[in-house]
């Protein structure tokens, strides 16, 4: 029997049909492509982190201090933390901060404790951090809470733990040392403490006891009872006396407010037009954003922005609340820095206690504090004549890409008298999201809702898609603001992840579960869907290693490390459209296959790989195909064999064992004519 060679051409294309797509991809899912090749995607392992990030991440940035260590900062809807060295820290913002005497309530059995403070107003969802230990009801209560319920405007509760032993009506104590004259040692009075010889604790809120200065951290050198610890102070007491910690209030800091995880259509009262029928009832046109951040750096400082929030500025290595840059708009859209030009960018800035959302405010070069124009500095403003809003913005070189929901700008540096020149370069290639434009090399491509775009300095392009109705078919479009662009520079790709449509067996409302992605090196597009790979943001290749992803489990993900799906089996494939076995109209027959296979390196401990491929025999272009396998190939089984009948052919090649990456190069068939009929 004659050998027909069974070649595939790189790229997956939905556009065509299986029959024109002959020699094409025309499925996939965790695919690349490597000289033209398909191949199984790269792995990942977790990024690890302790503890586990709270919330769903909806921005990653990295960066790195003066002296080289590497920083990773994680932005979701309710906090704002980074990573150092595989801890976490809360560096979420503070609203307000109060020193309260002590107003706690439990119930015998219950987790839910409630707190009054007549000084600051919480709200359901949001978070608190009790800075000094607070023992009531039989548990102790310190760090990070949040906010249950509201009571009323100045009472809420919390959950903790573990259930209260004992009812408590407005109550509640912090620590109380007592010193002895002349000594240094210092024993510490707190009900329930839980401490074991040997353990750290802190003294958050500076106290002074007998001259002795008690503030940092501290090692327990003998425990008393269940409610007494002595440990040893720098400096010797001047009196025997006792102190309760920060007077006996307790501090509470409040974190800014949370917002939302997803978008959320508004139900409140008022809505319908005035005076009509349907006056007064829930109004649900009105969408609550979910929050996204802007995340940059300013030196060794990190820069961020809570979604129509305030500036703030965290400075390393100490892990405490992100402070407030002073003079910056208090409420914007989305903020970047020009680096070349040293200066902070504000886009949907407020000025004058009022936000604007097509205003585009900026600092001074090299001060981020100074805001206001001046003939002494280079900080100004410009409001865009045209749009409504500003939609998403990217600093591009010397100047920057802003994209309105009517067209895009671009905004150039100049330097003095002007600083920036603003021209309208474009219209109807409006962002689909904020976090969609990427920074490709020398240029910038984005989604629209008409289709891809392309701009490298000159005139704007289409980017011919060969993937494109499989995303806006299949994307939820109440959730667009989640879908994001995510470059990975080692393999020369951008993928677009986007939450697919509530139809979806594998749909989940807060995670981008599909994705299209683009080899710019080769052109080549492929897509996929898949529960394994849901990721809520990205930051490429950085000086914390290769690209990282998070999800919704509050982990992140290192990619391009091994061959698996964080120790799991990476379930990928692709299928082909179809081949004619002969002439038109002609059946063949097949009764052998050699697939020619390219294998990586097995991870150490892993088994040979197994790709499986199934062959589909279809008698005509729109037949379902009668399924042949799937067959297991590897290096112990290089052959198929099998007893087709057909006109037409598709593979399908995947896998799903551990280890292994492989790739796919052709496929051999032995056939031979069957007649017609």
């Amino acid at each position: 029997m004659p050998l027909k060679k069974l070649l595939l051409r790189g790229g997956v294309d939905i556009e065509k049909t299986n029959t024109l797509n002959e020699g094409g991809i025309s499925d996939s899912n965790l695919i690349r492509f490597f000289n033209g090749l398909a191949e199984k995607l790269g792995g990942w392992v977790q990024y690890l982190i302790s503890p586990p990030y709270v919330g769903t991440c909806r921005a990653l940035f990295a960066w790195s201090d003066f002296n080289g260590n590497p920083y990773l900062a994680i932005g979701t809807e309710q906090r704002l933390a980074v990573t150092s060295g595989g801890i976490l820290g809360d560096i979420t913002p503070l609203r307000a901060t109060d020193n309260i005497a002590m107003d706690f309530s439990t119930t015998a059995g219950s987790q839910v404790v409630t707190v009054v403070d007549a000084i600051t107003t919480a709200g359901a969802g949001d978070w608190i951090n009790i800075i000094d230990a607070v023992s009531v009801g039989g548990i102790v209560l310190q760090g990070f809470y949040l906010v249950q319920s509201i009571v009323s405007g100045t009472t809420y509760t919390i959950q903790a733990a573990a259930p209260a032993t004992t009812l408590v009506n407005h109550g509640g104590a912090v620590p109380v040392f007592a010193t002895t004259i002349g000594t240094a040692t210092v024993r510490r009075t707190l009900n329930n403490h839980g401490l074991a010889l040997g353990d750290a604790f802190t003294v958050p809120v500076s106290t002074t006891v007998a001259t002795i200065v008690l503030s940092g951290t501290y090692t327990v050198t003998n425990v008393v009872d269940a409610n007494r610890v002595d440990f040893v102070a720098t400096g010797l007491a001047s009196a025997t006396t006792t102190g309760a910690e920060n007077g006996g209030n307790v501090q509470i800091q409040y974190l800014i407010a949370s917002g939302q995880a997803v978008n959320v259509a508004s139900g409140g009262w008022g809505g319908g037009d005035w005076g009509a029928g349907d006056w007064g009832g829930a109004n649900s046109s009105v969408i609550l954003g979910l929050r996204l951040w802007s995340l940059d750096h300013w030196g060794q400082d990190l820069i961020a922005s809570p979604m129509n929030g305030a500036i703030y500025s965290w400075s390393p290595p100490a892990v405490i609340p992100a402070a407030i840059v002073p003079n910056a708009p208090i409420a914007n859209i989305l903020v970047f820095g020009i680096a070349q030009a040293q200066i902070l960018v504000a886009l949907g800035a407020e000025t004058g206690g009022q936000q604007f959302p097509t205003l585009v405010r900026w600092s001074d070069s090299g001060d981020r504090t100074a805001w206001v124009a001046s003939a002494t500095n280079q900080a100004g403003s410009f409001q865009l004549p045209s749009g409504s809003t500003i939609v998403a913005g990217i600093a591009v070189g010397l100047g920057a890409l802003i994209w309105t929901d009517v067209g895009l700008w671009s905004m150039v540096y100049q330097g003095l008298p002007f600083v920036f020149g603003f021209n309208r370069i474009g219209v109807n290639c409006e962002a689909i999201s904020m976090r969609a434009p990427v920074v490709v090399g020398n240029s910038v491509v984005w989604p629209s809702d008409r289709g891809f775009f392309r701009y490298d300095g000159g005139a704007i392009a289409p980017l011919d898609c060969t993937v494109w109705s499989w995303m806006f078919d299949n994307f939820d479009d109440s959730q667009t603001e989640q879908i994001f662009g995510a470059l990975n520079t080692l393999y020369d790709e951008v993928a677009w992840h986007f939450p697919i449509d509530p139809s979806s067996p594998i749909y989940d409302p807060a995670a981008p579960i599909g994705y299209v992605k683009w080899n710019y090196a080769e052109n080549l597009w492929d897509k996929g869907q898949s529960s394994q790979y849901q990721r809520t943001a990205w930051t490429d290749h950085s000086p914390v290693g290769n690209p990282i992803g998070a999800d919704t489990a509050g982990l992140l993900m290192q990619h391009e490390e091994g061959h698996n799906a964080n120790g799991a089996p990476m379930v990928w494939f692709f299928l082909s459209g179809n081949f004619w076995l002969g002439e038109a109209g002609d059946y063949m027959r097949v009764d052998r296959l050699e697939p020619d296979f390219h294998q990586h390196i097995r991870e150490a401990g892993d088994p040979e790989p197994i790709t499986k491929l199934t062959v589909i025999g279809r008698d005509f272009a729109e037949d379902p195909g009668t399924a042949y396998g799937p067959f297991a190939v590897n290096s112990s089984a290089p052959m198929v064999n099998m007893n087709l009948r057909n006109k037409l052919v598709a593979l399908q090649v995947g896998g799903d064992t551990l280890g292994g990456h492989q790739r796919m190069g052709a496929v051999i068939a032995r056939v031979a004519p069957a007649g017609r009929r």
